[in-house]
């Protein structure tokens, strides 16, 4: 089981993340790299991010934009939440999974 106090207290400000993704960047140049969630570093394709995933899946749903709302806990420059934010799509802010469930529990409610 996943001690989450440990994961919260290793790098709450995301500086470390910083850090390390600063040193990868430029060694992985072919390479899209986000801070997410509490500890993690995202590598992706360059020029695949969560928003190409997205519009994918509203495509294939004949669905727009203004058909969905994202909810993430990384919707901040770097973040691996951002890029929906970037796209216009209506996104909600949550601290964590308990706060994303919440959210999600009252639309289903």
């Amino acid at each position: 089981m996943i001690n989450l106090s440990k994961k919260i207290v290793w790098d709450p400000d995301q500086n470390k993340r910083r850090e390390i993704v600063k040193i990868l960047e430029p060694r992985l140049p072919e390479v899209e790299i986000n801070i997410g969630g509490t500890t993690s570093i995202d590598f992706l394709p360059k020029g695949f991010n969560k928003t190409k995933g997205l519009i994918r899946l509203l495509n294939h749903f004949s669905m727009v934009i203004r058909d969905m709302i994202f909810v993430g806990d990384a919707i901040f420059l770097g973040g691996n939440d951002y890029s929906p934010y970037q796209a216009g799509i209506e996104c909600i802010k949550v601290d964590g999974p308990t706060e994303t469930k919440s959210v999600i529990k009252k639309w289903i409610e």
